[in-house]
Protein backbone atom coordinates (compact mmCIF):
# COMPACT_ATOMS: atom_id res chain seq x y z
CA UNK A 1 0.00 0.00 0.00
CA UNK A 2 1.40 3.54 -0.96
CA UNK A 3 0.04 6.82 -0.07
CA UNK A 4 1.08 10.03 -2.43
CA UNK A 5 1.29 12.18 0.98
CA UNK A 6 2.35 11.38 4.38
CA UNK A 7 -0.35 10.93 6.98
CA UNK A 8 1.18 13.52 9.29
CA UNK A 9 4.55 15.57 9.75
CA UNK A 10 5.17 17.73 12.90
CA UNK A 11 5.97 21.43 11.42
CA UNK A 12 9.01 21.93 13.81
CA UNK A 13 11.12 18.62 12.56
CA UNK A 14 12.51 19.09 9.68
CA UNK A 15 14.25 16.65 7.28
CA UNK A 16 16.58 17.28 4.85
CA UNK A 17 17.56 14.87 2.15
CA UNK A 18 21.82 14.07 1.94
CA UNK A 19 21.32 11.53 -0.87
CA UNK A 20 18.38 9.26 -2.21
CA UNK A 21 18.44 5.87 -4.81
CA UNK A 22 16.00 4.47 -6.51
CA UNK A 23 15.25 1.00 -6.37
CA UNK A 24 13.72 -0.93 -8.91
CA UNK A 25 11.49 -4.32 -8.67
CA UNK A 26 10.83 -6.87 -11.60
CA UNK A 27 7.17 -7.06 -11.28
CA UNK A 28 6.90 -9.92 -14.01
CA UNK A 29 4.30 -7.47 -15.84
CA UNK A 30 5.00 -7.43 -19.13
CA UNK A 31 2.77 -5.55 -22.30
CA UNK A 32 3.73 -6.34 -25.78
CA UNK A 33 1.26 -3.98 -27.23
CA UNK A 34 0.55 -0.70 -26.88
CA UNK A 35 -3.21 -1.38 -26.90
CA UNK A 36 -2.48 -4.12 -23.45
CA UNK A 37 -0.90 -1.19 -21.39
CA UNK A 38 -4.72 0.24 -21.40
CA UNK A 39 -5.72 -2.34 -19.04
CA UNK A 40 -2.39 -2.68 -17.25
CA UNK A 41 -1.65 1.45 -16.51
CA UNK A 42 -4.42 1.38 -13.74
CA UNK A 43 -2.93 -1.44 -12.05
CA UNK A 44 0.67 0.34 -11.95
CA UNK A 45 1.85 1.23 -8.75
CA UNK A 46 2.62 4.73 -7.97
CA UNK A 47 6.41 4.05 -7.74
CA UNK A 48 6.55 2.63 -10.95
CA UNK A 49 4.31 5.50 -12.43
CA UNK A 50 7.38 8.20 -10.88
CA UNK A 51 10.08 5.78 -12.39
CA UNK A 52 8.58 5.23 -15.75
CA UNK A 53 7.31 9.01 -16.40
CA UNK A 54 9.38 11.25 -14.02
CA UNK A 55 12.51 9.46 -13.44
CA UNK A 56 12.37 8.43 -17.15
CA UNK A 57 12.63 12.53 -18.09
CA UNK A 58 16.20 12.64 -15.85
CA UNK A 59 17.52 9.01 -17.46
CA UNK A 60 16.63 9.18 -21.07
CA UNK A 61 18.43 10.74 -23.59
CA UNK A 62 15.93 13.01 -25.03
CA UNK A 63 14.15 13.56 -21.62
CA UNK A 64 11.05 11.84 -22.16
CA UNK A 65 8.82 9.57 -20.44
CA UNK A 66 9.76 5.64 -21.05
CA UNK A 67 6.14 5.40 -22.36
CA UNK A 68 6.56 7.81 -25.59
CA UNK A 69 10.02 5.45 -25.79
CA UNK A 70 8.37 2.92 -26.31
CA UNK A 71 5.64 4.13 -28.46
CA UNK A 72 8.24 5.36 -30.63
CA UNK A 73 9.73 2.00 -31.39
CA UNK A 74 6.49 1.25 -33.52
CA UNK A 75 7.54 3.35 -36.20
CA UNK A 76 4.91 6.51 -36.62
CA UNK A 77 1.90 4.40 -35.91
CA UNK A 78 1.29 5.86 -32.45
CA UNK A 79 2.81 9.38 -32.88
CA UNK A 80 -0.49 11.00 -32.61
CA UNK A 81 -0.57 9.75 -29.70
CA UNK A 82 3.24 10.39 -28.18
CA UNK A 83 2.18 13.93 -28.85
CA UNK A 84 -0.85 13.90 -27.07
CA UNK A 85 1.45 12.17 -24.04
CA UNK A 86 4.22 14.96 -24.54
CA UNK A 87 1.28 17.96 -23.83
CA UNK A 88 1.10 16.53 -20.09
CA UNK A 89 3.46 18.25 -17.59
CA UNK A 90 4.06 15.60 -15.00
CA UNK A 91 5.70 18.03 -12.53
CA UNK A 92 1.79 19.75 -11.95
CA UNK A 93 0.23 16.82 -11.23
CA UNK A 94 -0.09 14.50 -8.33
CA UNK A 95 0.97 10.79 -9.29
CA UNK A 96 -2.37 9.47 -9.27
CA UNK A 97 -3.70 12.68 -11.12
CA UNK A 98 -0.67 11.54 -13.68
CA UNK A 99 -1.58 8.02 -14.22
CA UNK A 100 -5.43 9.08 -14.71
CA UNK A 101 -4.57 11.65 -17.27
CA UNK A 102 -1.82 9.23 -18.74
CA UNK A 103 -5.14 6.42 -18.78
CA UNK A 104 -7.50 8.56 -20.47
CA UNK A 105 -4.98 9.51 -23.14
CA UNK A 106 -4.41 6.17 -23.94
CA UNK A 107 -8.02 5.12 -23.49
CA UNK A 108 -9.44 7.51 -25.65
CA UNK A 109 -6.93 7.09 -28.41
CA UNK A 110 -5.98 3.74 -28.93
CA UNK A 111 -9.88 1.91 -28.36
CA UNK A 112 -12.01 5.15 -29.11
Amino acid sequence: YEEEYPLWARSDDQFEFIRSQIVIFNTHHVVSEPIEFVEALPKMSLGSIFFHFIDALRRNPDSIDDLRVWLGRFDKKYKGVIQELASIDPYFLTLNQLRTKVANILEQKLTG
